[in-house]
């Protein structure tokens, strides 16, 4: 049906992440990896796939902490905590996943190297930093584990950036630690689909101012310009 759209490209997003890649005629190494696709594209005649949701995880962590040996916490075990958790352990990092389905974290984390707890596990647990990857930054996985972990050092961040403030960052802003929103998250992992598409570079602060804009008008309830 694609073929007869005229389409150049699209975004994938859940639940839709896995699924996709049956329907492509090639997919990156690195998507390949996590089985999960974010991007396709359409290139001499092939539709393929591509994964930028590792960098929306790595690039905004590493402006404030080595990721190499730190301890991450990753909150979730769908296609965005597949991409966290491979970017995350090839930057050498030690990766814990939990989430609501305890056969999916155990299997996600056998094939990229992490451990897997449950929630009541968590208890005392501290972490370097945290990654939430599940859909809602309220989820009742999320709220029952924000009560147990805690940061050691630096950070945490959210794929949700609609609120930009979560519990997740207000916890970890009451320990005084450093909140990476959603939103510098989002921006990270778009830039990689735009430079696909375009061939150019994205500009990271033209797509954040415009993201605030649309966040603030769909707030007011007033339509973007």
């Amino acid at each position: 049906m694609a073929e007869r759209l005229p389409l150049a490209g699209f975004s994938v997003t859940i639940p839709h992440k896995q699924k996709v890649i049956r329907y492509l005629d090639a997919i990156d190494p690195l998507a390949k990896r996590i089985g999960a696709v974010n991007t396709v594209w359409r290139k001499a005649g092939r539709w393929r796939g591509a994964n930028t949701d590792v960098a929306g995880v790595t690039t905004p962590l590493a402006r404030v902490l080595r990721l190499q040996k730190s301890t991450v916490l990753i909150v979730g075990n769908g296609g965005a905590a597949r991409g966290a958790a491979f970017a995350l352990s090839d930057a050498g990092a030690r990766v814990t996943l939990t989430g609501r389905n305890p056969d999916r974290v155990r299997a996600l984390a056998k094939i990229c190297g992490a451990e897997a707890l449950a929630k009541e596990q968590l208890e005392g647990r501290h972490f370097d930093a945290v990654v939430h990857a599940t859909p809602s930054a309220c989820s009742r996985t999320w709220t029952s584990v924000s009560s147990t972990v805690r940061f050691r050092r630096t950070s945490c961040s959210t794929w949700s950036y609609n609120p930009l403030e979560t519990a997740l960052l207000r916890r970890a802003r009451e320990q005084g630690k450093t909140a990476i929103p959603g939103l510098d998250m989002f921006i990270e992992q778009a830039r990689g689909p735009v430079e696909i598409w375009t061939g150019e570079t994205a500009p990271r602060s033209v797509m954040h101012k415009a993201a605030m804009e649309a966040l603030s008008h769909e707030a007011s309830g007033t339509p973007a310009k």
